[in-house]
């Protein structure tokens, strides 16, 4: 995206599905284990992303949230899936 804007032929977001979600395929055998990114991996991205594109848009669909310290350094957006309190989901509910 930085490279592509510094030309002019980027729109300036992206959007990241996962990033920080391991890819599984079937069950693990068991000598294997489950494999989850490191807390010092998801909180290094995340502080990234808030540090290097403040002129850019970067939607990141994740079930790892970010640290509560750098909340505040992005527009954050949970969505809870009630219809009662916070917001359902990235599309509005149907009346």
């Amino acid at each position: 995206m930085n490279l592509l804007k510094l030309s002019g032929r980027h729109p300036g977001f992206v959007v990241l599905d996962s990033p920080l979600t391991t890819y599984k395929e079937g069950d693990p055998e068991p000598e294997e284990g489950d494999e989850e990114v490191a807390a010092d991996v998801i909180y290094a991205f995340y502080q990234d992303i808030a540090d290097n594109f403040k002129d850019s848009q970067v939607l990141i669909f994740e079930n790892k949230e970010p640290d509560m310290a750098l909340i505040p350094h992005m527009n954050y957006q949970h969505f809870t899936k009630s219809r009662k309190s916070g917001r359902y989901g990235f599309f509005p509910l149907r009346g």
